[in-house]
């Protein structure tokens, strides 16, 4: 079950509401479709699958979510692996937008689930930080600012300073976007 992680003694499972126990698969079973994994797109593939009127079953080795699975911030904290100044230069603007729109209606998607299932996992939108861990990242920063406020035009977004930032999660960073 995932223990070579050792994910039982983080903050997420620590924070994380208990899960509920899941019966093992015993004797034969019949479905329209088999998923094997439990993590974020086994999930998402059986919920709409069954939403489609399809019969599922789902086999997870572990817990249901666990793994990165469990801690992914992927869906919720817009964008991609890449920031938005580094899909503009790798991609182009057009290309990069279009990209960086895929990540926010990703995002739209799991609030709606949420939303539409009731789905108690404390979620709030409070923003997310990016903290500069040497001084020369406020400068990247700086530039991935301005590619999601002009390219992306999502805007909101705003460097901090060295104690800014400190005060808003008691790190020493050298600032923060």
């Amino acid at each position: 079950m995932n223990d070579t992680l050792d994910m039982a003694r983080s903050w997420y499972a620590a924070t994380a509401h208990p899960a509920p126990a899941q019966p093992a698969l015993r004797g034969d079973i019949s479905a329209d479709l088999a998923i094997v994994g439990g993590g974020a797109t086994g999930l998402s593939a059986a919920l709409h699958a069954a939403e489609a009127g399809l019969s599922v079953v789902l086999l997870e080795g572990g817990r249901i979510g666990w793994g990165a699975s469990g801690r992914n911030g992927g869906q919720i904290i817009p964008g991609l692996r890449k920031g938005a100044a580094d899909l503009v230069t790798d991609f182009g603007a057009e290309r990069a937008r279009a990209l960086f729109d895929l990540a926010l209606a990703a995002r739209q998607l799991v609030l709606d689930l949420v939303d539409r299932h009731g789905i108690a996992c404390d979620l709030r939108l409070t923003g997310h930080l990016h903290g500069a861990v040497k001084p020369g990242q406020m400068r990247d920063f700086a530039a991935e600012r301005h590619a999601l406020d002009t390219v992306m035009r999502y805007r909101g977004t705003r460097l901090m300073t060295a104690a800014e930032a400190g005060a808003a999660v008691a790190t020493p960073y050298h600032g923060a976007l």
